[in-house]
């Protein structure tokens, strides 16, 4: 994993894996990490969304079932998951910044440099 801001990173080089599902994956931890953004509506979070106030807010407004994924049959869980993989194969993800570091970032990026001193 690469941080999308900086040359940093860690872990172990996989040459199969496709870029998208790499970036994707980066997102997702983004997302999950920002506490102004509901969680990501997948099957793993469902017991769960309606603890996180914003989730639970985000759910309530957009009428989503508290057992959206669990009322699913296999078919229709199989047609998520293809659209998702679709979305993620031809998201423009080199239209995301990447030469921009945002402020909240290069905060932090102080902060540990001061800590590692």
């Amino acid at each position: 994993m690469g941080h999308r801001y900086l040359p940093l990173g860690f872990g172990d080089f996989i040459e199969d894996v496709e870029r998208s599902w790499v970036q994707a994956r980066w997102e997702f931890y983004q997302q999950y990490m920002d506490i102004k953004m509901p969680l990501q509506d997948v099957p793993a979070f469902e017991p769960f969304r309606h603890l996180d106030p914003t989730t639970a807010a985000y759910d309530k407004e957009h009428n989503r079932p508290p057992q959206y994924w669990r009322d699913m049959t296999e078919e229709q869980v199989r047609k998520e998951i293809n659209l998702g993989a679709k979305i993620v194969e031809n998201f423009p993800w080199h239209t995301l910044p990447v030469n921009e570091v945002p402020q909240e970032c290069m905060d932090r990026l102080r902060l540990g440099a001061r800590m590692i001193k």
